[in-house]
């Protein structure tokens, strides 16, 4: 019975010993260090650990954006560069947001005072041409009183100063812009225009509010949502003619803006545009993205790759891909020739000891939803490294060597290489003999000394040098 229990324990030990199992988790530990992200984040979730996402449909700022503010700080950087905050007394909310890490809370009578730095779309003395201003509001009180965009300009005209005025507010529980003498008619007499939304507006919940101008036809167009609401032309009669009162900031302007002077609630995603905006970005995230993981170098040696364990969450019709590739020499990101295996199609036991991977994430149908992944988790087994071949004797022939050794014990290996060269540790010719334990090298020079060693090999990894010998053919 002993001895039993003593060869099962020995048994149990070499096992150990020849394939130990290694992990490692990926995201979890690095925190996505030097990950490649496309069209998807990192953020902070729950129990202060990181998930990748889907990025946000937060505007970048191109070359037509004249204000753009996320709201995301506390500094409210206008991220086009063109204005800057003269006057504030608002604060940022976290928990009540549209896009991004935070909004803009207001309260009644403190709102936030935007003055050009440069030349902006305000500019005093500029003909306008097309133009968008839209952002997302979120009001908790619906007053007659309120108003949540305002600028101000004066044009003279035959020595009389004439307001202007572009203002969105509250009226009958509706959303109202007017344009006060900002379109000049042919004649300079005074001009307003007003669109008021059909849609009456409800507290406590986000809506888009999108007013947008084109300078070819004079069309001004007021949406809520992507839906248009309203719609007026920039002409005497209000309606689509020949005549088109183009927009003009008057030469005694102020470049100043306000925004939410007037106003209790939430504001996100402010931008002003130089151009007709056609398609307004609803939806909160991307349609998709990537990740790519760094290349992990798993061991020194090759392993074999046993398990990869997934750890994310999918939302209602959203979805995550994964894919990974292996090799054992190294390669690059950019490499075109090593393919993605699907994460779905492995099995077990895959060769390899660089890796890397790579995951897919698809929003749902509205892009509301967004998957998240958290880790994976790989397990390989390390392939140790074979015993060198020993007792290596060489006959020597007519031209040739007969290289004899013993075969290796104790250890599954699938063959030896004899290296060869005329100077010591200098090898010039590789030769795999297999399985063999026994090989005649021919067609050598006669008299001239021959350095050689072997290797033991099992599928890619190699064991040490053998003890150098030599000899000469005769």
């Amino acid at each position: 019975m002993k001895k039993k229990l003593t060869l099962l324990l020995l048994c149990y030990f070499l096992i150990q010993n020849l394939f130990s199992q290694n992990n490692l988790i990926i995201g979890a530990d690095d925190s996505f260090e030097n990950f490649t992200l496309e069209d998807t984040s990192i953020v902070l979730g729950e129990e202060n650990r990181d998930y990748i996402k889907l990025s946000e449909n937060e505007y970048s700022p191109t070359l037509d954006t004249d204000l753009l503010i996320h709201f995301n700080n506390r500094d409210f950087t206008d991220q086009a560069g063109n204005y800057i905050v003269t006057e504030h007394y608002n604060n940022i909310s976290n928990i009540e947001k549209k896009l991004g890490s935070a909004s803009a809370f207001f309260l009644k009578n403190r709102g936030i005072t935007f003055t050009s730095k440069d030349e902006s779309l305000f500019s005093p003395g500029r003909l306008l041409s097309d133009f968008s201003i839209e952002f997302w509001l979120y009001p908790t009180i619906i007053s007659e009183d309120t108003t949540v965009f305002s600028w101000k300009g004066v044009n003279k005209v035959d020595e009389e100063f004439i307001q202007q005025k572009i203002k969105f507010y509250f009226e009958d529980r509706k959303a109202v812009w007017i344009f006060e003498n900002l379109f000049v008619p042919v004649d300079f007499h005074k001009y307003k225009l007003k669109l008021k939304s059909i849609s009456k507006i409800l507290p406590n919940q986000w809506n888009h509010y999108l007013i947008r101008y084109n300078y070819e036809s004079g069309l001004i167009e007021f949406l809520i949502n992507g839906i248009p609401e309203d719609i007026q032309y920039s002409t005497k009669t209000f309606k689509e003619e020949k005549v088109i009162y183009s927009p003009y900031i008057g030469s005694f302007s102020k470049t100043n803006l306000s925004i939410g002077e007037r106003y209790r609630g939430f504001i996100d995603e402010l931008r002003i545009s130089e151009s007709y905006i056609k398609k307004p970005i609803l939806s909160k995230y991307k349609n998709s993205g990537k990740f790519y993981s760094p290349i992990y170098k798993l061991s020194q040696e090759s392993v074999i790759l046993k398990n990869i364990l997934i750890n994310d969450n999918k939302s209602p019709e959203t979805e995550l891909v994964y894919s990974f590739r292996v090799s054992n020499d190294p390669f690059t990101s950019d490499n075109k020739l090593l393919k993605w295996q699907d994460i779905k199609t492995f099995d077990g036991d895959l060769e390899g000891k660089y890796l890397q991977i790579k995951g897919e994430m698809y929003s749902n149908g509205d892009n509301k939803l967004t998957p998240s992944f958290e880790s994976i988790e790989l397990y390989w087994d390390d392939i140790p490294k074979p015993p060198a071949p020993s007792l290596i004797t060489s006959k020597v022939g007519e031209k040739s060597l007969t290289i004899t050794w013993n075969p290796v014990k104790h250890y599954n290996i699938d063959g030896y290489f004899i290296y060869i060269g005329n100077e010591k540790n200098n090898y010039t010719e590789i030769i795999d003999v297999g399985k063999n334990t026994s090989y005649t090298i021919e067609n050598l020079i006669s008299k001239k000394i021959y350095y050689f060693s072997l290797r033991s090999y099992y599928k890619n990894t190699k064991s040490d040098y053998s003890i150098e010998k030599f000899n000469r053919p005769k």
